[in-house]
């Protein structure tokens, strides 16, 4: 008895995983989602992570990675965002079938041949700004391999190239913190049921701050409530609120932890930068101060907060940019084009990697890179 005893108890120290996350650790190494497609970013990261370069099938990323962008409104946060939809949807190869040519031609695109969920928080996520993004990079590549006589045939191709794309991102359009983690919570089921036959490469939730503001009023009006006057015959003190009620966001971090996990795809995260923290290291870096509570992570403050949802990658756009374009609307055909391409030189984009990979120390890394936002999507140098 005591020994069947002493081998019970030493299944309590066996780890437990379910099947699913077992497939997704493994494919950590065999199947990695591939680099960022920015090379300077893709330096930067191999300069925090170095044993990358001896890593094979070569990635800058890995399944689980965190992705914080950072900063005022318009400076170019979701156009990051459509450039990195982009290189997650189309397909890594493409047979091209040109009319009066027998042999299909071989086209590398480069893509992740994956999906996209995206949770628009604030309304402003374009599928025409991504139809245009995704159809002048597809015009370009397809300029450099095939004939330079057949537009007809290459309007022909990128339309199908496109609708076979978008077909990929998934948008859903929360309207409150609560709704966002309502949506998160589904996307297993939605997988399940909608999109078996297809595999999550990315979540993106454009504007994590999006209802800062109405939170924060719920929480004060929460933490502020007066107490009831006494009566005469003793009452039974009411239950403490929530803590999830006073801050929903925990419950949206909750669930990407777990969709990361289970799932294995990169979260790219909007922020809103709102105001710059005093002390700069060194004066020219730009940082935003954290407005989001807690869990949520701070890591520029002086004592960053200890959370459990933690960023791999930040990135802080500092200057606001020109207003976002219509829906629809190229930047050729807006008015001031001068002035936006003027104000698009100027932007520029600072990378902090701040987080630990297995077999990695941790270490916090800056590099400073530039972007300009064009039609055919995001140009780094």
């Amino acid at each position: 008895m005591a020994s069947t005893s002493k081998a019970i108890d030493g299944l309590a120290d066996v780890r437990r995983e379910s099947g699913l996350h077992l497939i997704n650790r493994v494919k950590q190494t065999t199947d990695p989602p591939g680099d960022s497609f920015i090379q300077d970013f893709d330096s930067h990261i191999i300069r925090a992570f170095p044993k990358l370069e001896q890593t094979l099938p070569k990635s800058s990323w890995a399944r689980g990675d965190i992705i914080e962008i950072q900063g005022p409104a318009a400076s170019g946060k979701t156009h990051l965002l459509y450039f990195w939809a982009m290189t997650c949807v189309l397909p890594y190869r493409m047979d091209v079938n040109l009319e009066g040519y027998q042999e299909k031609k071989d086209v590398l695109i480069g893509g992740r041949n994956r999906s996209v969920i995206v949770c628009d928080c604030d309304g402003r996520w374009s599928p025409r700004r991504l139809n245009a993004i995704i159809s002048s990079y597809l015009r370009d590549r397809l300029g450099t391999i095939l004939p330079q006589d057949t537009p007809e045939s290459y309007d022909r191709i990128i339309s199908q190239a496109v609708i076979n794309a978008l077909k990929r991102v998934h948008v859903f359009r929360p309207d409150s913190t609560l709704s966002l983690a309502t949506t998160l919570m589904a996307v297993p089921t939605y997988h399940r049921t909608r999109m078996a036959d297809e595999q999550i490469g990315m979540l993106m939730v454009d504007g994590i701050s999006s209802f800062y503001w109405p939170d924060r009023w719920l929480s004060e009006q929460i933490e502020n409530e007066p107490a009831e006057v006494q009566t005469a015959a003793p009452q039974p003190p009411p239950p403490p609120p929530l803590r999830s009620d006073a801050n929903p966001l925990r419950h949206v971090l909750t669930v990407i932890l777990n969709l990361r996990r289970s799932l294995g795809l990169v979260a790219l995260l909007t922020n809103w930068g709102l105001t710059a923290l005093d002390s700069q290291v060194p004066p020219s870096t730009v940082y935003f101060r954290q407005h989001l509570r807690a869990p949520y992570p701070s890591p520029f403050e002086s004592e960053p907060r200890a959370s459990k949802f933690s960023l791999t990658h930040h990135i802080t756009i500092p200057l606001q940019g020109p207003e976002p374009l219509r829906d629809g609307v190229l930047p050729e055909d807006e008015a001031g084009n001068q002035e936006r391409e003027d104000q698009a030189e100027r932007s520029r984009v600072m990378a902090r990697t701040i987080g630990k990979r297995p077999g990695e120390a941790r270490t916090v890394i800056e590099s400073e890179l530039e972007f300009t936002v064009t039609e055919s999507g995001i140009l780094v140098s």
